[in-house]
This record gives C-alpha cells, sequence and structure tokens, in this order.
C-alpha cells in the first residue's frame, strides 16, 4: 500500500468527515412543493398489462425425425427354389438342426446325397415363392445364426 504522504487527500477526507455520534446541520434550504390534483382516465381492459413473471428459458429443440434407412438391393434377384441351411455328415446332426428349424418355419426337409463318396445330410427350407420371401427367410435365419446357401434348379 502507499504511503500516506503520497496520498494526502484520503488522510485529510477521513479527518473532514462528520461522525455519527456528531449532529451535522443542514444548510440547504428547500423550496415549497407544489401538489396539483391529476384527473383519473380510465383505460380500456386490454390497454391493462398485468405483470408477467419472466419465464426460465426453455432450449428449443427440434423433433426428432427417423433416419430413412437406405433400401438395400434384394439379395436374391430371381426366385429360389430353397435355402439350405446345413449339410452334415452325421444324421443326428441334420436331424438336430431340423428340429430347430420346424419350429419357425413351415416347409423344412431334410435329404440325402452323396458326393464324392461321402453321404450328406442336407437340411433345407423350400416353399419360398418370390424373391422376396427367400430373402426375408434368409435374414431370419441370419438372425438365429445361421448362413444360409440359395438353391436354383
Amino acid at each position: 500500500m502507499a504511503p500516506a504522504s503520497l496520498v494526502p487527500h484520503i488522510a485529510t477526507a477521513e479527518a473532514s468527515a462528520p461522525r455519527a455520534t456528531e449532529p451535522v446541520a443542514a444548510s440547504v434550504e428547500t423550496a415549497p412543493v407544489i401538489v396539483k390534483p391529476v384527473h383519473a382516465v380510465a383505460l380500456p381492459p386490454a390497454a391493462v398489462a398485468e405483470p408477467v413473471a419472466p419465464r426460465a428459458a426453455t432450449p428449443t429443440v427440434a423433433p426428432a425425425r427417423a433416419i430413412p434407412s437406405p433400401r438395400r438391393a434384394p439379395r436374391f434377384a430371381r426366385p429360389v427354389a430353397a435355402l439350405q441351411v446345413g449339410a452334415f455328415r452325421r444324421p443326428e446332426n441334420a436331424a438336430a438342426l431340423l428340429a430347430e428349424l420346424v419350429r419357425q418355419f413351415t416347409d423344412v426337409s431334410l435329404s440325402e446325397v452323396e458326393r464324392d463318396g461321402v453321404v450328406l445330410h442336407r437340411v433345407r427350407i423350400a416353399g419360398l415363392a418370390t424373391a422376396t420371401d427367400a430373402d426375408r427367410a434368409a435374414a431370419r435365419l441370419e438372425r438365429l445364426g445361421h448362413r444360409p446357401i440359395p438353391v436354383w434348379h
């Protein structure tokens, strides 16, 4: 802080200030106040506004819009005869898959075929009239964890 000698006006101002215990004389003369009557004017109800409490600012949020999903090309350009879900050497594995799919689909079949001297037990889903039916069935099989293969005749 600066020494008092550098700021003399502070020291003198404090010394000359009246204290609360000392009476202060009023040296200002006041002019007489003249009050004139005012004529009352009735305002229409619309002109009289009632005070409104300020509202808190609420952020404006646009309503959520669904983002259209891009249409994917159909999986199959033409109807398929069937979707092969599995081919097994052991018939019990094919039977287990058949039992699982019979609960989900209506036209499930089990057939045997011999390839290079090995008998395979194929599980297929048939009865798919259109390419859209085949596409839906393939998507459903994939959700169940299978990788179907289209079969054309």
